[in-house]
């Protein structure tokens, strides 16, 4: 052998497993696999053995036998051609693909709903995965159906009560929105304005409802002209509120349909000469990691979108290895995160 050439080590198979625990090829394959009976003995023969002989299944073998490949995709409804553009986004991503990796599975990423992108070119029976998470708000979910069609497993985030039915993985919008409505009611405000977005999604138009329901219940009719829609990112909520403020009623609390709408409220009310909190008070929704850091801090409401992402993996998982059969849905609850853009209300009266 020459000198500097390392002599190649044969890699243990199921075969050496089976001589070494003298037990059958077909014993050592049932033991690898989970599948059929087997002796306790046998079992603790074959678990030595593979010890011994450092063997490892091949997972690419393994898949073929089971049909699957180890791999999801997410598959995310986005109106822009940017990723992640709303940071919330990141810890769908994050709870998804940390779970998958946990437990064996990659995951692919794709975005649905682009500009120039026409959904209709999905090709969702094509993709060679295992099964889909689905993060989608939109009502009526048109993705959800047509994965449905697929008869391949899928889990929805943040949609329920699809039509066929599918699993699904939601939250509170509305009793979130409630909490934070709640909140300024308790510190004496009375004219408040909503900045909300488009409403065909079920988690703006649960928040919305959530908002006018806390009014309500506390004798206040909602003004609709103190209602603003705008997107979701931090120009789109400094944009309503300019419109907010050139309407001319009084309001000192907004309470915006996410965190980047909340924020981009607040640069327009300091550029208008408007305290927060002092002179309105301004709430998020979401908790993205920016609202702790922002000045003052924003109070908002957490929405756990990393823990859904991961329940939505779990629960994927268990359709895609036959754990769980029938579509089922969870709903992980919302916490209110009070910090410092709210204070008692100044007279409404004085801001005008």
């Amino acid at each position: 052998m020459h000198p500097l050439k390392a002599e190649r080590v044969p890699t243990p198979t199921i075969k050496d497993v089976a001589r070494a625990s003298g037990v059958s090829y077909k014993t050592v394959s049932r033991v690898i696999n989970g599948e059929g009976p087997v002796r306790d003995e046998s079992r603790w023969r074959v678990a030595a053995a593979i010890a011994a002989t450092g063997y490892h299944p091949h997972p690419g073998a393994r898949s073929m036998r089971l049909g699957r490949v180890h791999a999801l995709r997410l598959l995310m409804k986005t109106g822009t051609d940017r990723f992640l553009l709303n940071p919330f986004q990141d810890d769908v991503v994050a709870g998804v693909v940390d779970t998958a990796a946990r437990l064996g599975y990659a995951v692919m990423i794709e975005l649905a709903g682009r500009p120039h992108h026409p959904d209709a070119a999905l090709g969702l029976t094509e993709r060679r995965v295992d099964g889909t998470v689905l993060l989608d708000s939109q009502t009526p979910c048109y993705l959800a159906t047509q994965l449905a069609a697929t008869g391949a497993p899928a889990v929805v985030i943040a949609n329920r009560d699809l039509e066929p039915p599918l699993s699904w993985i939601h939250t509170d919008f509305c009793g979130g929105a409630e909490q934070l409505v709640n909140h300024l009611l308790a510190l004496g405000h009375r004219r408040f304005a909503h900045i909300t977005d488009n409403p065909s999604f079920l988690s703006t138009t649960e928040r919305r409802r959530g908002y006018e329901q806390a009014l309500l219940a506390a004798g206040i009719t909602p003004d609709p002209g103190l209602i603003i829609r705008a997107g979701q990112l931090r120009h789109e909520g400094d944009q309503a509120t300019e419109r907010l403020l050139a309407t001319g009623a009084p309001f000192t609390a907004i309470v915006c349909v996410n965190d980047l709408t909340a924020l981009g409220a607040i640069d327009c009310l300091r550029r208008h000469g408007r305290n927060v909190p002092a002179d309105v008070s301004v709430t998020g929704y979401d908790d993205i990691y920016l609202a702790q850091y922002t000045t003052p801090p924003l109070t908002t409401v957490r929405i756990p979108w990393y823990e859904m992402g991961a329940a939505a993996t779990e629960l994927l998982i268990g359709l895609v290895e036959g754990a769980k059969t029938d579509p089922e849905g969870h709903e992980i609850p919302v916490s209110l995160r009070l910090r410092g853009t709210t204070a008692p209300a100044k007279d409404s009266a004085a801001l005008n």
